[in-house]
């Protein structure tokens, strides 16, 4: 039986994680890195771009990409949680001035 088909989540997650392990990268190393057609990761970076995880650059007249801290951040929630982590540790996610605190619902009359 053949394995499933990956999601785009979960493709978008192999993209963050390959920019992660090796910070700045050009479209042909990425998709060396994560065996995604180059359709699907050109597609794939445009809205990663637009979600701020990652960031184009030119260095030395080539074009390589960068997560931003956000993107780092997304990796590391999504690496955690398929090893199984807890997410109570991942407080540090929440912006710096946001508290958490336990809400409760209002009775609807």
């Amino acid at each position: 039986m053949q394995d499933p088909k990956p999601s785009k989540l979960e493709l978008y997650i192999e993209i963050l994680k390959a920019l992660q392990q090796h910070k700045a990268s050009k479209l042909v190393d990425i998709q060396e890195r994560t065996n995604v057609d180059d359709e699907f990761l050109e597609r794939a970076i445009v809205f990663l771009e637009k979600q701020n995880l990652v960031e184009k650059k030119n260095l030395k007249n080539t074009t390589v990409y960068t997560n931003t801290p956000r993107g780092e951040r997304v990796t590391n929630y999504f690496v955690a949680q398929s090893q199984g982590t807890s997410s109570q540790e991942f407080a540090y996610l929440l912006p710096a001035d946001a508290t958490v605190a336990s809400t409760t619902l209002p009775i609807k009359n």
